[in-house]
């Protein structure tokens, strides 16, 4: 029988284990037993998942929870990269620019062939500064009201008003956005994962809530909104404006250009070259395929604005308008400000009734009026917007939560008392 060798350094014996290969099925190596109770540990170990975050509940009513686990920046920084693809930015300023090309070559055409060639050679040279000064004023409007409309911040969600809302968390009423009248609610947007004021739409090019929007325009690359809303119907009124006076101070111009063209390619006293007339019809054309397009939309929203309608609003078919102040000109100076000389230039309003997040109601005459003109104290809003928007008081803000637990140590301490006394007994 043989002994096994005893180590020199020890005094105890001691047996060598048998080493043989991990990926065998030996069973008598001490070292496979470990590496098997070592996997069998591994195996059993549970996986470890991050804890999910805590999104906010929708319900049709209320939302119980309305804190964020992002920051404003991170939100405006989302909202900026889904902003638009890059065909969409491309195709947008193609229009923008083709606007622009068509606004001047008007303007040109007007002035520098129809001004300074025909009606010279017309003889009607008195003509020429009248209609210069008639032209050029509406047209001019109509060009500045396109670059205020295009530069503009059409109404972006402030961030006194995402502060307000963080705030405030489970106090804040936030109903589920529909396509219907949702005065005095704030609403929840999916994509921004913010609540709204009301009147507030997402706009899907943009990337961004919008106060008041109205819609999202191609032709200026821009949102129409609580900010640009004014100057939108200011341009679409001036570039229809601007057309119908080219198209009546010229039409019989265009007449006599279009005979000659067709007769003998030149006029009886050769004062005019082919490639005038050629351009000066082509001028006319656009003139007139701009009037009727431009006019249906004017009459459209200047109807809207008539009874404090959006575009989007316009489309509502439940219930009746709880901003409809009853008449056109209080309807109207909740878009261009009170009334006055500053209603025709295409500026944002000098003297607004509102700040964007919350707006007069007929149904509801104890709301407090808008201050004009005067934004008021931070407190001086908030406390409107508390009463605009329902906020519930400190005292019902406690989580259920908190109140269960609350009377659970309520309890527990009431035991525990009890059987103190029975003790003591």
């Amino acid at each position: 029988m043989l002994l096994p060798k005893q180590s020199t350094s020890m005094g105890a014996p001691r047996t060598e284990p048998q080493t043989t290969d991990v990926s065998s099925n030996c069973t008598k190596s001490t070292g496979t037993k470990y590496h098997k109770v070592h996997a069998k540990i591994f195996i059993e170990e549970p996986k470890r998942t991050e804890e999910p975050k805590i999104m906010p509940q929708v319900e049709c009513n209320t939302i119980r929870t309305v804190r964020l686990d992002v920051n404003a920046d991170d939100v405006t920084a989302k909202a900026s990269q889904r902003s638009m693809t890059t065909s969409q930015n491309i195709s947008s300023l193609t229009t923008v620019c083709i606007a622009l090309l068509i606004y001047f070559y008007e303007g040109a055409s007007y002035n520098f062939i129809f001004l300074v060639r025909i009606l010279p050679a017309r003889g009607k040279e008195v003509l020429v500064v009248p209609f210069m000064v008639l032209f050029n004023l509406a047209w001019g409007l109509a060009v500045w009201s396109y670059l205020q409309t295009h530069r503009a911040d059409p109404g972006k969600i402030p961030q006194r008003w995402r502060d307000f809302a963080l705030d405030l968390g489970n106090a804040l009423p936030v109903a589920t956005a529909r396509l219907e009248w949702q005065p005095g609610k704030a609403t929840w947007c999916k994509k921004c994962k913010i609540p709204r004021p009301e009147r507030a739409h997402h706009c899907n090019i943009c990337g961004m809530c919008v106060l008041r929007m109205d819609h999202h325009c191609a032709f200026i690359f821009n949102c129409v909104g609580f900010n640009n809303h004014k100057q939108f119907i200011l341009l679409l009124c001036y570039s229809g404006l601007a057309c119908f006076i080219a198209l009546v101070t010229s039409a019989p111009e265009l007449v006599y250009c279009l005979v000659t063209l067709v007769s003998a390619g030149h006029d009886g006293t050769n004062r005019l070259e082919v490639s005038e007339i050629i351009g000066f019809l082509i001028f006319g054309l656009l003139a007139l395929f701009l009037t009727f397009l431009v006019t249906p939309l004017v009459l459209a929203h200047l109807m809207l604005a008539a009874r404090n309608l959006t575009s989007i609003e316009g489309n509502y078919e439940s219930l009746q308008n709880p901003y409809d102040r009853g008449s056109c000109t209080p309807n109207f100076a909740e878009v261009f400000g009170s009334p006055g000389l500053e209603w025709l230039i295409p500026l944002p309003p000098a003297r607004p009734l509102g700040d964007g997040m919350s707006f007069m109601r007929t149904d509801k005459p104890e709301f407090l009026p808008h201050r004009e003109g005067d934004a008021g104290s931070t407190a001086d809003v908030e406390a409107r917007w508390r009463q605009r928007y329902r906020v519930r008081p400190p005292d019902t803000q406690q989580d259920p939560l908190d109140l269960i637990s609350s009377a659970v140590k309520v309890l527990s301490s009431g035991c525990s008392r009890n059987d103190t006394m029975s003790v003591s007994s």
